[in-house]
């Protein structure tokens, strides 16, 4: 039972926040939507019978500060455990260039709850989280790198990381590919797509991976409209 638990807490850390990281990479990038901009993202995720849905929606309040709250469930049929989950983000990025160095700052509150239905078991987790952010873009793609810390209510305070990168293949499609983790944790290396169906319609998928002894792999699909 504490395996699946710990799983779905896994899953649900790596899309806690989707408003901000470009979909559908979890490791985030130094840029905000232009201000008074808007985004909606949806994600849907599988992984070994347990299924993720997730809702996000992004504003930014001027050029450079983006403001964004997130809402998902799991669920792992098989196994009857349920899970649900809310964040809220503060992006500050006050340099922001389309090509060389940009960096900001992330902020995060979440709160997450799994429910086990056989044995009436409830896990109840509230964490705040603050990464640095850096990017640095160039005419065949783009790196981002992610450092910060993440504190759990009555836990220590955990060190994590991440890189990724995308480079566009065609006009409309970009590859991408992403290796992170925390400090005690198993790191995740993942890679995928983003096909932009035009300028404010993206869409995406990426497969996962735990680079531990079990190797669980599982993938994401999302969905972002930009206003």
């Amino acid at each position: 039972m504490l395996p699946v638990l710990l799983f779905m807490v896994l899953i649900m850390i790596i899309v806690s926040f989707p408003v901000f990281a470009e979909p559908p990479l979890a490791v985030d990038d130094a840029g905000t939507l232009p201000a008074r901009g808007k985004k909606v993202e949806l994600f849907y995720g599988r992984s070994n019978g347990t299924r993720l849905e997730e809702v996000g929606v992004g504003m930014a309040l001027k050029g450079g500060l983006e403001v964004g709250v997130g809402v998902d469930r799991e669920v792992a049929q098989e196994r009857e455990i349920k899970g649900h989950g809310a964040g809220i983000s503060l992006k500050w990025v006050p340099q922001q260039r389309e090509r060389g160095l940009s960096t900001g700052l992330l902020v995060t509150r979440s709160r997450l709850h799994h429910a086990a239905l056989a044995d009436a078991q409830h896990h109840r987790y509230h964490d705040f989280e603050v990464r640095g952010l850096l990017t640095w873009r160039t005419t065949v793609g783009a790196v981002h790198g992610n450092a910060g810390f993440s504190k759990r209510i009555s836990e220590g305070m955990r060190f994590l990381w991440g890189i990724a990168g995308e480079w566009p293949f065609s006009r409309e499609l970009s590859v991408l590919g992403q290796y992170f983790g925390e400090e005690g944790g198993t790191p995740v290396f993942g890679g995928g797509v983003r096909w932009s169906v035009n300028e404010r319609i993206k869409m995406g998928i990426i497969a996962n991976r735990k680079t531990g002894r079990e190797r669980e792999g599982f993938w994401l699909l999302s969905f972002t409209a930009e206003f």
